[in-house]
């Protein structure tokens, strides 16, 4: 059954080579909010790892948004080139995989320290050291965070991305909307996103599993933005099993699955932990058809050479890599 993850798949217009995303992960590495040479060379080398899509990391769309001082950025002209630049290059060698952007503000999670050891950052970076004030809850514009969320769709959509992640889970600005209850925000935001960019390209969302202690409330939240969603025109919805705390049960979250299939019939991405052929084979016979990966692709990024030489398909790489698949 696992073979057929690498058949072709299509989420709204989008034809996908196969099941499998690069997940969105933060390198903390950008200079002034534009792609550093050692992002450049990160995400380029997947061109080369027969990936269905891949997604660039959580991206600002205000300075306010971001996590640290070293986030990537989508709100002025300079961000945009060097996303721009990034796609054109990408294309030279691969024309097959799509290439997302995840759209994200960090709400009251940003003004991070970089970590040292590459971890993921936890201490606030004071002001006086280059910080900023994070946006509360208690005091945020409405009207400002749906204009730079629009301008930055639209900054996606020049840059030249097949399709849109709007990041809403681990904890950042759409997460807290969701702790507090303001659906409606949410929903409001979406519809003018998917305003500003054509309708063959599509727009999905990130949201985070078991974020609190009352596990059937989050699935039916999470139930509900998706099917509010999906009338407006979300393509997809992936489901993440971290991002939060370090405490994932693998166990509760394939219980899980299935709640999500018998009542959403948007595309369903799961990431977390799909580290092995077993872990994909699980969820795939759950249901699960497209996966998001992330930590596996980071160590080794012709993870999906391994997986398709574990189920016996023949190799479909560049020819100067084939003699390891062999």
């Amino acid at each position: 059954m696992i073979k057929k993850l690498f058949k072709s798949k299509v989420i709204s217009n989008m034809k996908l080579q196969n099941s499998f995303f690069l997940s969105p992960m933060c390198m903390f590495s950008a200079e002034k909010g534009c792609l550093s040479q050692f992002q450049l060379d990160h995400y380029l080398r997947y061109a080369y790892s027969n990936l269905g899509a891949i997604i660039l990391e959580s991206t600002a769309v205000n300075s306010q948004g971001r996590i640290t001082p070293k986030d990537l950025c989508i709100y002025d002209s300079n961000h945009i080139q060097s996303l721009s630049n990034f796609v054109q290059e990408f294309r030279k060698r691969n024309t097959t995989t799509k290439i997302g952007v995840q759209l994200s503000h960090s709400g009251s999670k940003g003004s991070l320290k970089i970590s040292k050891n590459g971890s993921r950052p936890h201490e606030v970076l004071p002001i006086t050291l280059g910080g900023w004030e994070t946006l509360k809850l208690k005091d945020y514009s409405e009207k400002d965070i749906i204009e730079d969320f629009k301008n930055a769709a639209k900054n996606a959509n020049k840059a030249g991305f097949d399709f849109i992640e709007i990041h809403m889970g681990h904890g950042y600005l759409f997460h807290q909307l969701i702790s507090e209850k303001n659906i409606e925000l949410i929903i409001q935001i979406f519809k003018i996103l998917r305003e500003q960019i054509p309708k063959e390209k599509p727009i999905g969302i990130r949201l985070s599993h078991g974020y609190s202690n009352n596990l059937k409330e989050d699935i039916t939240t999470n139930i509900l933005i998706g099917k509010r969603l999906e009338k407006h025109g979300c393509s997809y919805i992936t489901l993440s099993n971290g991002g939060i705390s370090k405490d994932k049960n693998n166990i509760l979250f394939l219980k899980s699955i299935q709640q999500y299939l018998s009542k959403i019939t948007l595309p369903l991405i799961v990431v977390g932990e799909m580290n092995s052929f077993e872990n994909i084979n699980k969820m795939n016979e759950e249901g699960i058809s497209l996966f998001a990966i992330g930590r596996s692709l980071l160590k080794n990024p012709n993870f999906i050479y391994k997986i398709q030489s574990e189920v016996n398909l023949e190799y479909s790489g560049p020819k100067q890599y084939s003699r390891a698949f062999s």
